[in-house]
């Protein structure tokens, strides 16, 4: 609603405008990670349009430094009960893990683990396609 908004109209970017958009931002990143695709793709659409109205400008970076400061805040309230090392290592482990470009493995190797991973998250959306 708010981009919608700043699409009809761009006067609308002010001090409390953006204070929406930053804890939305934060919100929607503290709920779920595709908010931060969302946000990215207001990042660039800002961007785009700064080249006219440099007002944009302001967007996209209160836009990025409030999802910067949500996934921070995530990240250090892990660290705070686990420490720094763990969380940093539990990450590049789950990187590891979810990563098809394992060492030793070949083409066809890859591509079954591809698959795999694209079955297992999305096996409840297979189901309901097969019911239809």
């Amino acid at each position: 609603m708010l981009w919608q908004r700043l699409a009809k109209d761009v006067s609308v970017i002010g001090a409390s405008w953006l204070i929406q958009l930053a804890v939305a931002c934060m919100l929607l990143t503290y709920i779920d990670w595709v908010s931060i695709f969302l946000a990215g793709s207001l990042v660039v659409w800002s961007l785009i349009k700064s080249f006219r109205q440099k007002e944009f400008l302001l967007v996209a970076l209160v836009a990025t430094a409030s999802v910067a400061l949500a996934i921070f805040l995530i990240l250090w309230q892990y660290a705070s009960y686990l420490g720094w090392p763990q969380v940093i290592g539990y990450w590049q482990s789950r990187f590891a893990e979810r990563s098809t470009g394992t060492p030793g493995m070949g083409y066809i190797q890859n591509i079954q683990v591809f698959v795999r991973f694209i079955v297992a998250g999305y096996w409840p959306l297979f189901m309901l396609l097969a019911a239809f």
